[in-house]
């Protein structure tokens, strides 16, 4: 009788601790559909903003949220990430030296106005 007892509450503990697991397991799951589609809706408001600038730029955002949404791979994901990063790198040089030129046509502009 005692021996059935002891198993008894270790049924109810290991139960206990199942239900626990349980329950974690999908308060993480929660969490992560929670972050998933906030990290889905900042990259389409990012697609929306970035779009026409480039068309190889809008091809690949357009890629990874078709990605995003359908849960691809993981490595799927992270392929097309390193791709839009290259792209936004090349974007950044050529805005700096955009910025960079127009600054110095108008400060060229400014002097010749002043002569």
């Amino acid at each position: 009788m005692s021996t059935k007892t002891v198993a008894d509450k270790q049924s109810q503990a290991l139960q206990s601790k199942l239900n626990a697991a349980i329950a974690s397991r999908a308060s993480l799951e929660e969490d992560f559909k929670t972050q998933s589609s906030m990290l889905i809706e900042f990259i389409n408001k990012l697609s929306q903003v970035s779009k026409g600038m480039d068309i190889k730029l809008d091809n690949r955002l357009a890629q990874l949220r078709g990605l995003l949404t359908t849960s691809a791979p993981i490595a799927d994901i992270e392929c097309k990430i390193n791709e839009i990063s290259k792209l936004l790198q090349n974007h950044t040089v050529t805005n700096a030296q955009n910025i960079t030129q127009l600054h110095k046509q108008f400060n060229d502009l400014v002097l010749t106005y002043k002569k």
